[in-house]
């Protein structure tokens, strides 16, 4: 528990440097300006991360997603956006846990 509680505070550390780096006004944005950077995980950086969601009570959006990414004709891609420690972390990695190993290798969550 305290090492997650530690890299909670490492990821709100993140957050706000990246806030601060967002430009004040619309005159500051250029077309080369990004203040972001991605981390994406795959395979066993990603098997790592999803180990833990796993043991938490499942969300109930899992299901929901899970309907959503295999409809025929979706593209395979999926934005959760939400306030944070709302859980969607969780239920991304939660989704991923139950997938199959074909679906799990071709998964690169971004954070």
């Amino acid at each position: 528990m305290r090492a997650q509680i530690a890299k909670r505070d490492e990821l709100k550390k993140k957050h706000d440097e990246l806030v601060s780096r967002l430009p004040t006004s619309p005159a500051v944005i250029s077309e080369n300006f990004d203040p972001f950077e991605t981390d994406i995980y795959v395979k066993e950086s990603l098997a790592t991360l999803i180990v833990g969601a796993t043991m938490l009570k499942r969300r109930d959006g899992v299901s929901e997603i899970q309907r959503f990414l295999s409809e025929p004709g979706r593209f395979d891609v999926l934005l959760l956006s939400g306030m944070k420690g709302a859980g969607n972390t969780t239920m991304m990695y939660q989704t991923i846990a139950d997938m199959t190993d074909e679906d799990f290798g071709k998964t690169a969550p971004c954070a």
